[in-house]
C-alpha cells in the first residue's frame, strides 16, 4: 500500500510518466531526428553546385551537419507541444 502511494505521488508530481507517453515522445525525436537528417541533401545541394575542391565540399558539409546537429541537440524532443 505504501509503493502504491508513492507511485501515485510520483505520478502526480510528474515525477513518473506512462511508458506510452515515453514511446510517442521518442518515437517524435527520431522522427525528427529522420527529418532534418534527409532534409540535408535538399540543403546543401545548391551550396556544392560549381565548387570543384573536395576540401570546399566537406566544409558545407560539415557546416550543414554541424548545424543540424546543434538545433537537434537543443533537446526540444521532450515538449508538451503534442499533447
Amino acid at each position: 500500500n505504501a509503493k502504491l502511494t508513492q507511485l501515485q505521488f510520483e505520478r502526480e508530481s510528474g515525477k513518473l510518466i506512462p511508458v506510452e507517453e515515453v514511446k510517442i515522445q521518442a518515437f517524435n525525436a527520431g522522427r525528427r531526428v529522420r527529418d532534418r537528417l534527409l532534409n540535408i541533401p535538399d540543403q546543401v545541394a545548391p551550396l556544392l553546385i560549381g565548387k570543384t575542391s573536395i576540401f570546399e565540399m566537406k566544409s558545407i558539409l560539415k557546416a550543414e551537419l554541424t548545424k543540424v546537429l546543434a538545433e537537434l541537440s537543443k533537446n526540444e524532443f521532450f515538449d508538451d507541444t503534442n499533447e
